[in-house]
């Protein structure tokens, strides 16, 4: 195996990449609590500032470094298989426990937030939100499981399970994934520096998790060499919605 190879196979890489997407997060949460300090009357209203440019310019230029990530990864010709199963192989017992640990983060959030907000006057909204965090923490250990059979998941099934529909339409763009599941778990640290329920908290936090767990397996399932031509896959008829 080509050294370069090896280093993403033995996860240096995607610690690497994991420990800009927790630099970028935090210091996000400190632009933010300042935002929120200095910006904001005693009424919650916003007021004239420069943070509030400064957050905007932030998020962007942690964009353009998570971009350039995903371009470097293309400049040393790695690409991400077509196949589901592939793609997001995640044998052994670390990677088991790490997708339920997640998962249950994201169950136990949205339990909390149920408990939390029965007498809330928009209780209704918040029980939409704990229903859909629910059905998001018990789906992402199956979806990942999935993977690991070596054989290739029905689409429909990957529509229940997935928030990444590439794979389940047979059309996967893996750089846009890469990208947007480091843009977005980074978000999703940030926006812990607001005042919420405790409950959305943790699945903020959840949902951080289990972005990264599949930014580290992607990273780590990258093959050397030019990505073979694509074949046309049954969709079970997906692609004609």
């Amino acid at each position: 195996m080509e050294p370069e190879l090896q280093e993403f196979r033995s996860g240096k890489k995607s610690l690497e990449l994991i420990c800009y997407i927790a630099g970028a997060g935090a210091f996000g949460v400190f632009l933010r609590w300042m935002q929120l300090q200095l910006a904001f009357n005693e009424l919650g209203l916003a007021e004239k500032s420069s943070f509030h440019a400064v957050l905007i310019l932030f998020v962007v230029a942690a964009g353009v470094v998570f971009f350039r990530f995903v371009r470097g990864f293309e400049k040393a010709r790695l690409y991400l298989p077509d196949s589901f199963s592939e793609a997001f192989s995640n044998p052994g017992r670390c990677y088991r426990i790490a997708r339920i640990a997640a998962g249950l983060i994201v169950c136990a959030g949205s339990v909390l937030l149920y408990v939390q907000t029965g007498e809330d006057k928009h209780s209704g909204d918040y029980l939409v939100l704990s229903v859909l965090g629910l059905l998001s923490g018990i789906a992402f250990p199956l979806w990942l499981s999935r993977a690991d059979g070596g054989q290739e998941t029905a689409p429909w099934l990957l529509c229940v399970l997935s928030f990444l529909g590439g794979w389940a339409f047979g059309r996967p763009k893996w750089q846009l994934c890469l990208f947007f599941c480091m843009l977005s778990a980074s978000l999703c640290i940030l926006n812990l520096a607001d005042k919420r329920v405790l409950g959305l908290q943790i699945i903020f936090l959840g949902l951080a998790a289990e972005l990264i767990l599949c930014c580290w397996i992607m990273v780590t399932n990258l093959q050397k060499g030019e990505a073979p031509p694509k074949k046309k896959t049954n969709t079970g008829g997906f692609e004609t919605l």
